[in-house]
């Protein structure tokens, strides 16, 4: 079976500063069905370290799109936060767009693919879609947040195009309910019937850590906060700063860590120097390998506290939230982040709503001064909730979405 990924990203290797699941997906995929064969077509970004390679049977090649290369800058920090930041770069979108229709059709043509499979509606969608019609190929799509619904803000064309490309699709999945929910305000009810019916919850997974490593005795600190993500408007990090620095005068020892990269950098490092923070609040950058796993091995809580922003760019499901979860932290989370699919207040974790630095406070209160028996069991429970979403097995239920996806327009046309 040859499947043609589209996506904003590709990480082949720890040195891309970006979130990694669209390739662990994939690689996972791959391990799982030997005789599946990718190629992977993402476009090129002078902030990465993007080359076209081959391994195992994974092709990648990264298209350009813009002139000159360093203004091909749109996706290592999330394309709608980087166009917000600097409304001219939608110049340079509506060219991603149209080089991106155009390497989809070249490479369908070439390679007849048996699936177009488009990670994000937003562009890629768009371009499977386009493509699908060309060629007369199936095509599926994983909407990972609100990739979809921002094309409300474009009258009558945002939804036509919508609706039009989804009800061509074979298959569509969403990493969220509330991601589902986003999809359905486009639909009458007498036409989400029929196309609910190919649409299905399937976040992305993750990778569970050895059970025989333990957190670094030495380095293990109880008081320790932890911050994984974008640093990006909707991740939340302006309602943690100071409901961190609330923190800081009950527990002298607290420390925050927030790890990744971002167009809000700045605005958070005036943030900690606003409220006094630069001996208790460390920026990591971007980290992956063995320096996640020894950050996330040595920490208490996991802090995820997304918001829904002013213009409705919002989570699907924070992947880095199941890292926390799979590690059995106290996780921390929004209910607006996409965690209240999975996390069970005061049983895995805790949730609270977004934008409200009270209740965060509160939350990392609870959590820091936490008793050892309910510690114990609410890091049991959030490990075994991880275990639902290990690879291995979301991996085989993505194998069976694609593998419907690509058979669903052969068997309708028997």
């Amino acid at each position: 079976m040859k499947i043609l990924v589209l996506t904003s990203t590709y990480s082949s290797n720890s040195s891309y500063k970006i979130p990694t699941f669209v390739s662990e997906q994939i690689k996972e995929i791959s391990r799982q069905n030997p005789r599946f064969s990718f190629s992977i077509l993402a476009p090129h970004d002078a902030l990465l370290e993007t080359s076209n390679h081959t391994s195992d049977n994974i092709r990648v090649k990264f298209f350009r799109y813009f002139y000159p290369n360093s203004l091909q800058s749109l996706n290592a920090h999330g394309l709608w936060p980087t166009i917000k930041k600097n409304p001219l770069k939608i110049i340079a979108f509506i060219f991603q767009l149209a080089f991106g229709i155009y390497w989809t059709v070249r490479l369908t043509t070439r390679t007849k693919p048996d699936l177009i499979y488009a990670h994000w509606f937003t562009p890629q969608g768009i371009a499977a879609f386009i493509a699908s019609k060309l060629t007369n190929t199936p095509f599926a799509i994983t909407s990972h947040s609100s990739d979809v619904f921002v094309l409300k803000k474009l009258p009558l064309i945002g939804p036509l195009l919508v609706k039009s490309a989804l009800n061509q699709s074979s298959a569509i999945s969403v990493v969220s309910s509330r991601t589902y929910e986003k999809i359905k305000c486009f639909y009458s009810e007498k036409e989400w019937e029929n196309i609910q019916k190919k649409i299905f919850l399937l976040p992305m997974g993750v990778h569970l850590p050895s059970e025989t490593c333990k957190q670094d005795a030495g380095n293990y600190k109880p008081e320790r906060v932890l911050f994984i993500g974008r640093l990006t408007e909707k991740k939340g990090l302006q309602y943690l700063i100071p409901a961190f620095y609330e923190i800081s005068k009950r527990f002298p020892k607290a420390a925050l860590e927030i790890c990744g990269s971002g167009p809000l950098e700045n605005s958070i490092l005036e943030a900690i120097e606003h409220y006094g923070l630069n001996e208790k609040v460390r920026l990591l950058g971007h980290i992956e390998g063995q320096d996640k796993d020894r950050i996330l091995r040595n920490c208490k809580v996991f802090v995820t506290p997304s918001i829904i922003t002013d213009d409705g760019d919002a989570e699907g499901l924070p992947v880095a939230l199941l890292e926390g979860l799979s590690y059995g932290k106290i996780c921390i989370a929004t209910r607006e982040s996409g965690a209240d699919d999975i996390i069970k207040d005061g049983i895995n974790g805790f949730l609270i709503s977004q934008r409200s630095v009270s209740e965060l406070e509160s939350a990392l209160s609870k959590a820091l001064e936490i008793e050892a028996d309910v510690h114990q069991g609410i890091e049991k429970n959030a490990k075994n909730t991880a275990k639902e979403y290990s690879w291995e097995i979301i991996g085989k239920k993505y194998t069976d979405f694609l593998i419907k996806a690509s058979y669903s327009e052969k068997s309708s046309n028997n």
